[in-house]
């Protein structure tokens, strides 16, 4: 039994350890889905002109963005006739603590649902280059996250794992 304790605490640190890299790679992942979307948004108002709704819908059944949920989300609070802006807020906010988002990001992406049909294609079209540049800053802190510690990560809690095993023994 006290072998078991000494096992099982000398293996926390490299499962937490894992589980943080995980979280930090997920995050790089939904950044870039949804600089994607932002991508794909835009082309769509540039060319055809969609409304918001019938937009949102398009993005929830593309299979690329099935990782972004809360599309489908606020899609459903749509068609039960709740408004774009308080739908997409609430998805958002609902699903943000499921993801490895940060709060930061999560603002962020909040903000998309301000610019989504507040006014004409062109000044959406404008607002999202900017807001794009923004999803794109937070993606290269991101990586550079990712690529300075998450990488890392398992490599530190495997060490940590064997220092507290060697210790405890």
């Amino acid at each position: 039994m006290k072998y078991a304790g000494i096992i099982l605490t000398a293996l926390t640190p490299i499962m937490l350890s894992c589980y943080v890299s995980k979280r930090m790679r997920l995050r790089v992942r939904l950044l870039e889905r949804i600089a994607a979307m932002i991508d794909t948004i835009s082309a769509k108002l540039e060319y055809s002109m969609m409304p918001t709704v019938d937009l949102l819908a398009a993005l929830a059944e593309n299979s690329e963005f099935s990782e972004l949920d809360f599309l489908r989300l606020c899609c459903e609070r749509c068609k039960l006739g709740e408004s774009f802006p308080k739908a997409w807020k609430s998805s958002v906010t609902e699903r943000a603590t499921e993801y490895a988002l940060t709060q930061n990001d999560a603002e962020l992406l909040t903000v998309l649902g301000e610019i989504l049909g507040s006014v004409d294609a062109e000044g959406q079209i404008n607002r999202l280059r900017s807001y794009r540049a923004s999803v794109s800053s937070e993606l290269e802190k991101a990586e550079k996250a990712f690529e300075k510690y998450g990488k890392n990560m398992p490599v530190i809690g495997a060490l940590c794992s064997i220092t507290v095993g060697i210790v405890l023994i």
